[in-house]
């Protein structure tokens, strides 16, 4: 499993941001209500983890604790 990934923010949407990464593309669920700090261009490093149900759905956080916190809940 994926525990994180840096790269540079290409857009941001309602609680998307889309992510690009060795030109790949990630749309990540960003878990935070710093959504507005973020600008196009920016380079960041996200916590990742990866829910598998019907579709893949990447979730993103800013530091360790809050994923340890989405993912015991």
């Amino acid at each position: 499993m994926y525990a994180s990934i840096c790269g540079t923010v290409q857009d941001i949407n309602a609680n998307l941001i889309y992510l690009e990464h060795n030109n790949y593309g990630y749309e990540i669920n960003l878990v935070t209500n710093k959504l507005f700090e973020f600008k196009k261009a920016m380079q960041i490093k996200l916590y990742t983890f990866l829910i598998v149900e019907d579709y893949f759905q990447w979730y993103g956080f800013l530091d360790l604790a809050t994923k340890k916190f989405f993912v015991i809940y």
